[in-house]
């Protein structure tokens, strides 16, 4: 092998590797023995059809799993919040253990149109620095519906609003831009749903996060999908897939989550007032936007 001793590793980590391809597995289980692997599987936030086969050929005395259920990244306050709102979305295998050592962490949901409150962000970003961070350490991510389809460069809508306002952003809902970082610690980092994965913020902004599990239902039905009725119908397994794709951004925050919803009845809407009555200590629910900088003010 070129270059050969470039791959002579004692140990190598795996990350996400619930979403490795078989191929790829295949050439790591080429390149080291099991043993050397050590493999980080996110099987709470599967979204794809088959799960990657880490241990196929593996003798059973060399695999040694170990189930990690404590949040090491989310405050405790938001642990338990993803707790209630995964059992809130029919998600039945969830588990998940808040961190008693990261006490704290608070919720606000917001209904309505957020995009259009570039003021909101801005004081959201004065939270953050005042607690010693800046705008690039959070997150804001945004349905597909907020991304305009024309050329190449255009920023979300929100994205768009919030830079009028005198906002810096970091639009990684364009391609050409997700090519680059950002360049700037005052830049707000946009990205579409689909690509939040992996990625994290000390406050997390999720746009109509109800249009997310709409988008994701209809998308599963548009996919070739083998149904076995005997467990679970077409529409149980629609409905299984968007949920656990909406439990994505809402385990991005480390210390404040804001969720955006429509004012409309919806599954995500639904499952949002039932854990706000059960959380009201630090779940804080606006639905007049004019009333929310009192709202962030008391917590």
């Amino acid at each position: 092998m070129q270059h050969g001793a470039d791959f002579d590793w004692d140990l190598v980590f795996v990350d996400e590797g619930q979403d490795w391809p078989a191929d790829e597995i295949a050439i790591l289980r080429h390149l080291y023995e099991p043993e050397r692997l050590t493999v980080s599987d996110g099987v709470d936030q599967y979204v794809r059809e088959s799960v990657a086969d880490w241990s196929q050929g593996v003798p059973k005395m060399s695999l040694r799993a170990r189930r990690l259920t404590r949040c090491m990244r989310m405050k405790a306050n938001l642990a338990a919040f993803v707790r209630d709102m995964a059992a809130g979305l029919g998600i039945d295998d969830w588990d998940l253990e808040p961190n008693s050592d990261a006490p704290g962490g608070r919720v606000l949901v917001v209904e309505g149109d957020l995009a259009s409150r570039p003021e909101l962000l801005r004081a959201w970003c004065d939270d953050a620095r005042a607690l010693g961070n800046a705008p690039v350490d959070m997150l804001a991510c945004v349905s597909p519906v907020m991304v305009p389809a024309g050329p190449l460069g255009q920023l979300c809508r929100p994205a768009a609003i919030y830079e009028r306002s005198g906002g810096m952003v970091w639009d990684g809902t364009s391609r050409d831009v997700r090519e680059h970082f950002p360049t700037h610690r005052d830049q707000l980092r946009f990205v579409q749903y689909d690509s939040c994965r992996g990625l994290e913020g000390w406050t997390v902004i999720n746009f109509q996060l109800d249009t997310l599990w709409d988008y994701k239902r209809s998308q599963w039905f548009s996919e070739d999908h083998v149904v076995d009725d005997l467990y679970r119908t077409a529409e149980e397994s629609a409905a299984q897939h968007a949920s656990r794709w909406v439990m994505i951004p809402l385990t991005r925050a480390i210390d404040t989550l804001v969720i955006n919803v429509n004012p409309q009845d919806s599954f995500v809407r639904n499952a949002l007032a039932k854990v706000h009555a059960k959380r009201r200590d630090f779940v804080d629910w606006i639905v007049e936007p004019g009333v929310a900088e009192v709202q962030l003010a008391a917590g």
